[in-house]
């Protein structure tokens, strides 16, 4: 972030994400996962408890870090992260996970040549460094 106010207020995101990966990552390798065939995508049955609790605090981690950042098209790639996970509950809700998930990597392709990019514009100016360089 280019801020370190922006850093900070990304970290409650980055904690969210980390402790709602972990249990949605322990149910999935604990407790058996079925799937189905549905609309062309695939609809995960799995077991645990809150499952729904960590699903929407999967998100918000996931948007909310976005929205908050300094970079306009980080933001916009959180936007568009919102608008098509809503899209995707309305339209194909058996199969949200599989759809916004592939929805979702191709937006994180989209942000990591945003990063590539401005690394190669910025060349170390500015106090953004990339690959285990400090932060300005």
């Amino acid at each position: 972030e280019p801020s370190t106010r922006r850093r900070w207020a990304v970290v409650p995101f980055l904690i969210l994400g980390a402790v709602a990966g972990t249990y949605l990552f322990w149910v999935d390798a604990a407790r058996p996962v079925t799937y189905t065939i549905r609309h062309h995508s695939i609809d995960y049955h799995t077991s645990g408890h809150w499952l729904w609790l960590f699903a929407i605090i999967y998100v918000i981690a996931v948007c909310g870090g976005a929205l908050v950042s300094g970079y306009r098209w980080i933001t916009v790639f959180g936007v568009a992260n919102l608008i098509g996970l809503t899209i995707v509950e309305i339209l194909l809700a058996t199969s949200f996970t599989s759809v916004w998930c592939a929805y979702a990597a191709v937006v994180s392709i989209l942000i990591l040549l945003f990063f590539h990019r401005q690394h190669h514009r910025d060349d170390g100016i500015g106090g953004v460094r990339v690959a285990g360089a400090a932060l300005a």
